[in-house]
């Protein structure tokens, strides 16, 4: 479970994939403050996903306005779609 209050310091686990045989095998990296183990597209976009929060933080005025009515447009073009 990811711990929202955490500063994650992701480095690569390499024990983790050992148990794989055949196939390609996932990177994995861990957290080495909260022990979180997570594959390496987990970890980017998580990461991602913390910038566009802290992005969110900081708009202001017109920026911010014209934000919450283009959230609003992509959730009603989403439902459209979904009772289409």
């Amino acid at each position: 479970m990811i711990k929202n209050k955490c500063e994650h310091e992701w480095e690569k686990h390499t024990d983790a994939s050992q148990q794989f045989e055949v196939g390609a095998i996932p990177a994995y990296f861990m957290c080495t403050k909260c022990k979180t183990l997570m594959t390496a597209p987990e970890v980017f976009q998580l990461e991602a996903l913390e910038n566009q929060n802290e992005t969110l933080k900081y708009l202001k005025g017109f920026q911010k306005y014209l934000s919450i009515v283009m959230s609003i447009i992509a959730v009603l073009s989403l439902i459209i779609a979904i009772l289409k």
